[in-house]
């Protein structure tokens, strides 16, 4: 029986990203930490949605939030979501 559970992460080294990013067949740079990191540049934070089964992880998305005037937030998802495919 499967138990998915999901996480919202604001830690952009979350270890367990990158090593199942790093798994992954093809990808999108835009997935990548490294990819937040420079976006927070241009006024971004991020958070990582994190997807398990059971414990191990299946899938997520790196989501870039923009605050806008009056505390208005925008979530953007420009790539993805990246799912482990068996």
């Amino acid at each position: 029986m499967s138990f998915y559970t999901f996480e919202v992460s604001d830690k952009m080294d979350h270890p367990e990203w990158v090593a199942f990013f790093d798994e992954m067949p093809s990808f999108d740079f835009r997935q990548y930490p490294a990819w937040a990191l420079a976006k927070r540049a241009c006024g971004y934070d991020s958070r990582l949605l994190l997807v398990r089964n059971n414990g191990e992880l299946v899938g997520g998305a790196l989501v870039l939030v923009k605050r806008y005037a009056f505390g208005f937030k925008v979530g953007i998802l420009s790539q993805g979501p990246c799912i482990k495919v068996e």
